[in-house]
C-alpha cells in the first residue's frame, strides 16, 4: 500500500514518532537516511530510530542490513501489510464509514450510478467517478512540514 502515494506513511510516521519517513513526494536518498539515522546516535543520543518506508520506494531489509553496517543501530525491517490492515477499527473509523455507506445507498436509491462517496470538510460528498479520477492530488506538503518539525 501507498507505493504511488506517501499519505499512509507519513500518517503512520507522525503517529508513532518515527525518525525518518520515505514516501514517493519525500524520495529516497540513502546517503542522507544513514547521515540523520548516524545524527540520532551520536549527537541527540538516541538509542532507537523508526524508519517509515512507502511500498516499492527501496528494499526494506537491504536498507535494515544497511543501517546495521553504517550506524550504531542494529537495523530490523518488518512489513506491516496483513497487520496492519487487521487491526480493529476505532469508534471514529466506523461512523464515517457509516456515513459514507448511507450515502452509497441514498445515491442507489434515487437510481445514481458511477459516483464516488468522499468526505470534505466533514461533509460526506459524492462525485462521478470520472471526475474523482481527474481531480488534482490534495497537497500534504502541511503533513511533511509536521512530521519535520517533529523530529
Amino acid at each position: 500500500m501507498g507505493n504511488h502515494c506517501g499519505d499512509l506513511a507519513v500518517y503512520t510516521a507522525i503517529s508513532c514518532g518515527a525518525e525518518v519517513v520515505i514516501t514517493p513526494e519525500t524520495g529516497y536518498d540513502e546517503i542522507d537516511v544513514l547521515e540523520k539515522i548516524r545524527y540520532l546516535d551520536t549527537a541527540a543520543k538516541k538509542n532507537h530510530a523508526i524508519v517509515i518506508i512507502s511500498e516499492k520506494i527501496t528494499d526494506a531489509d537491504g536498507l535494515a542490513r544497511k543501517i546495521s553496517q553504517n550506524t550504531g543501530f542494529s537495523g530490523r525491517a518488518t512489513v506491516l501489510g496483513h497487520i496492519q490492515r487487521g487491526g480493529s477499527p476505532t469508534p471514529t473509523d466506523r461512523i464515517l464509514a457509516s456515513r459514507m455507506g448511507e450515502k452509497a445507498v441514498d445515491l442507489l436509491m434515487n437510481d445514481i450510478g458511477g459516483h464516488c462517496v468522499g468526505i470534505i470538510d466533514n461533509k460526506i460528498i459524492s462525485v462521478p467517478i470520472d471526475e474523482a479520477l481527474t481531480r488534482p492530488k490534495a497537497s500534504r506538503k502541511h503533513l511533511y512540514r509536521l512530521f519535520d518539525r517533529l523530529i
